[in-house]
């Protein structure tokens, strides 16, 4: 483990930007699996669930992450993929 506290403390940034990419992605998913009656609406949203999963997958390698650290982002990669594929545009 490093312990430069500089390096420990971009650690922290790189995982709290993470997280809140990840919460992001999700809530953009909620909110366009709920949108029945706007297709646009769920359009939008899904694309933009589809961008934070996308940003997420290029910024983590679970190899450079703790256990738990690595366990959560993927739990959380894999529940945001399955949150974005369950939304099917209408039509």
């Amino acid at each position: 483990m490093d312990d430069d506290p500089l390096r420990r403390g971009l650690r922290t940034v790189e995982l709290d930007f993470l997280r809140v990419e990840l919460a992001m992605g999700l809530t953009f998913a909620r909110i366009a699996a709920h949108s029945h009656d706007n297709p646009e609406t769920r359009h939008r949203n899904r694309a933009r669930a589809q961008q934070a999963y996308d940003v997420i997958d290029a910024y983590f390698t679970p190899q450079t992450w703790t256990n738990p650290a690595a366990a959560e982002l993927s739990h959380g990669l894999d529940k945001l993929k399955a949150a974005i594929d369950a939304i099917t545009d209408p039509g």
